[in-house]
């Protein structure tokens, strides 16, 4: 029975792309202590973390980046607490046709400003996503996490720039390394022969 429902859950977030889901579960590294990665998360300004942040790696076990090239996302600010989520990539390879995701992030959580709910049309109510900031200059990078209740343990590396050193990317992944965070299983994001954004 449990696994039928597992199996309904993860069926009803696939279908939306709404939610990380692990291929491995179990919560890992720091993420196994949910309220202290919260407690962690920065005091997030949404006028200056809106805007376009590409991706540079994520967890492998985020099977919706699977395949996925040249994925960015866009951050409009709605309300004082709120942003349209746009996320897009294009499956297959970078000379690929793109595709686009909307969704909406809300600041919930008037202590944690850094950590919003994420929801996305067509979600179950009980199937929100997590995205916790844990670390960001607003201006060059971005260190996302997501401990959900699935059980899931996802790291983000973002950056403003399209492309960057391998040593830069290295540098930002130590420092999710350092807050306790799972990274043995980072994927480098490819973003080389992308098409420019206009």
């Amino acid at each position: 029975m449990k696994f039928l429902v597992a199996a309904i859950l993860a069926a009803c977030i696939a279908a939306t792309y709404a939610v990380p889901l692990v291929g491995e579960w179990g919560l890992r590294g720091v993420c196994k202590d949910k309220q202290k990665v919260k407690d962690m998360t920065v005091d997030l300004d949404i006028p200056k973390y809106a805007g376009v942040w590409f991706e540079q790696g994520h967890s492998k076990s985020f099977i919706f980046d699977h395949n996925c090239y040249c994925t960015y996302a866009n951050y409009t600010q709605l309300s004082d607490t709120t942003i349209d989520v746009a996320n897009t990539c294009s499956k297959g390879g970078v000379t690929r046709e793109s595709s686009t995701t909307h969704g909406k992030g809300m600041q919930d959580d008037k202590q944690h400003p850094g950590c919003l709910d994420i929801h996305f049309p067509g979600q179950p109510f009980f199937a929100k996503g997590v995205y916790e900031v844990m670390a960001t200059d607003y201006e060059s990078y971005s260190i996302v996490a997501s401990c959900t209740g699935l059980g899931g343990s996802i790291v983000w590396v973002l950056t403003r720039e399209q492309q960057i050193p391998d040593s830069h990317y290295e540098v930002l992944v130590k420092q999710a390394q350092d807050m306790g965070f799972d990274v043995d299983d980072m994927v480098r994001t490819m973003q080389t022969g992308c098409p420019a954004l206009h």
